[in-house]
């Protein structure tokens, strides 16, 4: 039982390494988005980062816009079906859902998920993580992948520490915007 032992103590040490090399990626990220206060720029910015922490095929940013009570895209990649600026009702898909309950929302196949919007064609699973700042929430971020169950809870657990950091660059983006 001792290889089995070294190849599981190997395995928590690699995952801390990791954790801790995911840990000072997020500080670094966090500093570089501090300096972005053009939001179309931060938002790219964002999809870049998103993208070094996982690797999606699709990926959009949708914005709350408080008064219209809409998601509103800002940055979409690879998706080629959606609209510049299309809107999505607060309460609506997966990404409203995400929105209004303030938590990840994680779906293996889009297709047995009747909250489900389709605005891409061949999309298999999705995880939708909202921008909470402060108890409020002022976005989503949207990874979309032609594979089922391509995120895990893993993928989660990495980006909800990331999606804290994005909510605030974007706050503060919107109000030197302001």
């Amino acid at each position: 039982g001792n290889l089995a032992t070294a190849i599981e103590n190997a395995n928590l040490y690699r995952d801390a390494r990791w954790y801790s090399g995911l840990l000072s990626m997020l500080y670094e990220a966090g500093k570089e988005m501090g300096a972005i206060l053009d939001l179309d720029a931060l938002c790219d910015h964002v999809a870049e980062l998103v993208h070094r922490v996982v690797d999606y095929e699709m990926f959009a940013i949708f914005l709350v816009d408080e008064e219209a009570n809409e998601l509103v895209l800002r940055t979409a990649r690879q998706m080629a079906s959606i609209r510049p600026q299309q809107r999505i009702a607060l309460g609506s898909g997966l990404t409203g859902a995400a929105a209004s309950s303030k938590e990840a929302v994680l779906v293996g196949d889009v297709r047995e998920d009747p909250r489900y919007i389709e605005i891409e064609p061949d999309v298999r699973s999705e995880l939708v993580v909202p921008l909470v700042i402060k108890g409020r929430v002022v976005g989503v971020f949207d990874l979309e992948s032609r594979e089922v169950n391509r995120f895990t809870q893993e993928h989660v657990k990495v980006l909800t520490p990331l999606a804290s950091q994005i909510a605030v660059a974007i706050e503060n983006a919107r109000l030197y915007k302001d």
